[in-house]
């Protein structure tokens, strides 16, 4: 698109600090004013007549006014946009969040709506950026939320917000295991719970592994949980995996 002061070998035009892109300018006895022409009037014309194509399908033929209406007006009252209209992707390296827009210039408080591409765990202190380097936020998520949630996030500058439609992870309670805690023989490996205060019968239970095959990475795993004696079996061999540290979730 051009600006005014773009065209100012052409008319005249004023173009001062309080008109960095430029002003038109009116005739009087002394100066000339500017010109009606195609390079200062038609970028903004087609741009009007494009918005109104695209939302309401084409302009109506008739003037503007109270008697009928205004099709710009009504045009941006159903605009889209690419922000918060759509569905944004929220994902997880290392421990920052990351939204691919450009939030700088966006206010204080404003929402999109995501999916998760990762996973929330409590215990991990998290920050949240955009599509830019700067700026960064702390990042929450009250109720947690898994990989795959759809969520609503709130962009406080003071901590970034993030809310689960999809239930998210109870953070009520937290277990952690190392090696030495897992008991039994091969092929029967278990974690007796009933001594980390694990409910008899949770609503939830979510574990992550760390350092179980080498690589440092946490891993979420789906556990399987007996009731009756409170044991969570299937778990690895402490000799092949003495540096395991086990997290467990529940609710």
């Amino acid at each position: 698109m051009r600006s005014l002061k773009d065209n100012q070998a052409l008319t005249p035009i004023l173009v001062n600090a309080n008109y960095p892109d430029g002003s038109i300018i009116n005739e009087t006895n002394s100066q000339p004013g500017t010109a009606v022409v195609e390079q200062v009037y038609n970028d903004v014309l087609v741009n009007i007549f494009k918005i109104i194509d695209l939302v309401l399908g084409g302009t109506n033929g008739v003037p503007d006014n109270e008697a009928t209406t205004y099709q710009l007006l009504a045009a941006l009252q159903k605009l889209p946009n690419v922000q918060n209209d759509i569905e944004n992707t929220l994902t997880l390296a290392s421990t920052v969040f990351t939204l691919n827009l450009d939030i700088s210039r966006l206010p204080n408080k404003y929402f999109v709506f995501a999916k998760a591409v990762g996973t929330y765990v409590p215990t991990i202190t998290y920050t949240f950026k955009g599509s830019t380097t700067s700026p960064t936020y702390s990042f929450t998520a009250p109720n947690g939320f898994n990989s795959g949630d759809e969520l609503l996030l709130i962009l406080d500058q003071s901590s970034v917000r993030a809310f689960s439609f999809g239930g998210g992870i109870p953070a009520s309670g937290h277990a952690s295991f190392v090696a030495g805690d897992i008991l039994g023989s091969d092929p029967f490996f278990f974690l007796p719970t009933a001594a980390k205060g694990v409910p008899t019968i949770p609503k939830y239970l979510t574990m992550y592994i760390t350092n179980g095959d080498g690589d440092n990475q946490k891993k979420m795993i789906f556990p399987a949980y007996v009731a009756d004696t409170r044991i969570i079996t299937g778990m690895p061999s402490p000799t092949d995996w003495p540096s395991v540290v086990i997290d467990l979730y529940y609710a």
